[in-house]
């Protein structure tokens, strides 16, 4: 399973890919069939008998590609900003963030101790993970033939947990907004001067740290607008849509992506996020291995084959954590 983790991880980045002298996609389904214990190329009933005798053979494979992949997309899109754990089912894991409160200093009178004492303390948090799914279905005859890319279900089903998880991400940060104390958020028409404003208060309660913006690219492009630009800043601006850097603030666009079934972006277009370089904000968590399975076709008339996937996910952002949220008007 070790290689199959491996070569649905080389598959997803490399389509192209040669595995033993094969296309990938063909050792991929070269798996399926040894899975179902009959030669490559199986149709017809032969093929149906051997799915309906060893079907939870093939269900492990596509369990473990799919975990091979889903945390390298997460990490891949969300790095900056989230720290992704992988646990074992029931697993608890605890969270610590450290306190970043100053001591208090005072004035001792002469010949006297008294000063009252301060301890340092951490805290300690866990995230809960809630059961997500998502229903499938292969054509029958596709199945019968034998001519299912199961490479692209793999990654497919893959990218629908990945992108459900840049969802939460994000959700994670649209609901907290209220809760953020007042120095550290901002809303109306965007201005530079509340942006700087709002990053050096999340500068200096997070201990001097410099700070990055993060936005889409539309949101991030109202940065330059009113600015001076320098050739080189046009450039960038025509290249990319967007400042790297301005007053000493660096720039990061969220990936564009959709909500699953609609054409409604996941991250808002009016906000902005002003948090501490480099410090992962957001714990993911994915619990236990992917299940899939297949579902009862009776009710199904369409000659199809409808699968079921889950997997145990949480998203939190770190308590005690430091950031700001700018919403635009």
């Amino acid at each position: 399973m070790e290689n199959l983790a491996k070569l649905s991880q080389d598959l997803y980045f490399n389509k192209d890919l040669k595995f033993n002298e094969v296309s990938g996609n063909d050792a991929m389904r070269k798996l399926i069939f040894e899975a179902l214990d009959v030669p490559v190329g199986t149709k017809g009933r032969a093929l149906k008998t051997a799915w309906d005798m060893r079907k939870a053979k093939v269900f492990e494979i596509i369990d473990v590609a799919i975990d091979a992949i889903v945390p390298v997309i997460v990490k891949n899109q969300f790095d900056n900003l989230a720290e992704v754990r992988n646990v074992a089912l029931g697993d608890v894991q605890r969270f610590t963030v450290k306190n970043r409160d100053l001591f208090k200093v005072g004035t001792v009178a002469a010949g006297t101790k008294d000063l009252r004492r301060q301890r340092l303390v951490n805290e300690v948090y866990t995230v809960e993970t809630d059961k997500v799914g998502l229903k499938t279905y292969v054509e029958f005859d596709e199945f019968l033939s034998g001519t299912i890319d199961w490479t692209h279900y793999v990654n497919t089903v893959a990218e629908s947990l990945a992108v459900y998880t840049g969802e939460k991400i994000y959700d994670a940060f649209a609901t907290s907004y209220d809760g953020v104390r007042a120095t550290l958020k901002a809303n109306g028409t965007f201005d530079l001067e509340t942006l700087t404003k709002l990053a050096r208060h999340v500068r200096a309660a997070s201990g001097g740290q410099n700070v990055a913006v993060y936005g889409t690219v539309s949101a991030l492009g109202k940065i330059a607008d009113g600015l001076s630009l320098s050739d080189n800043m046009k450039d960038k601006l025509n290249e990319t849509g967007y400042l790297a850097t301005v007053r000493g603030m660096d720039f990061y666009a969220f990936p564009d992506a959709y909500k699953a079934g609609t054409e409604e972006f996941i991250v808002d277009e009016k906000a902005l996020l002003v948090i501490p370089n480099g410090e992962k904000i957001v714990d993911v968590v994915l619990e236990g291995e992917t299940y899939t399975e297949e579902k009862d076709n009776e009710s199904n008339t369409a000659m199809q084959k409808d699968f079921l996937t889950m997997k145990q996910l949480g998203v939190q952002v770190k308590q005690a954590s430091v950031y700001g949220f700018y919403k635009l008007a």
